[in-house]
């Protein structure tokens, strides 16, 4: 099950029947929709809902702060590959705002049309390709 299919799941549950371990999924959750969270918080909040083994959520950490590193150690790519990608999530309130930027910009909508177009053939009739 992956960690919306949970999340989906605990949210549909009164309080009283959710576990301690659920209570603590949902308010990793809440970390990760605070604007006021570091990027630090919501990145251990969202290892701990989509990793289960501590292990691997290290593993994550890990690559994440080297992946930081390298690109923070050249300017000119750390530039441009900002160009290319926003920081904030895609969210349905701001389905009209540009999502990649640069010399090839998608809007929100086209960016969402287009997965449910692929969403559509990897799902449906094989036949069609």
């Amino acid at each position: 099950m992956n960690a919306a299919e949970t999340l989906a799941i605990i949210q549909g549950k009164r309080e009283e029947q959710r576990t301690e371990h659920e209570k603590k999924i949902l308010n990793q959750f809440e970390i990760i929709k605070d604007k006021n969270a570091t990027y630090e918080e919501k990145l251990n909040a969202l290892l701990y809902i989509s990793i289960p083994n501590e292990k691997d959520r290290d593993i994550y950490r890990e690559r994440y702060y080297e992946n930081l590193r390298l690109i923070n150690l050249n300017p000119k790519f750390k530039k441009r590959f900002l160009e290319y990608f926003e920081e904030d999530k895609i969210s349905s309130d701001e389905i009209a705002e540009t999502v990649f930027r640069g010399k090839d910009r998608v809007k929100g909508y086209e960016f969402s049309e287009y997965n449910a177009g692929v969403y559509w053939l990897d799902n449906d009739d094989k036949s069609l390709w």
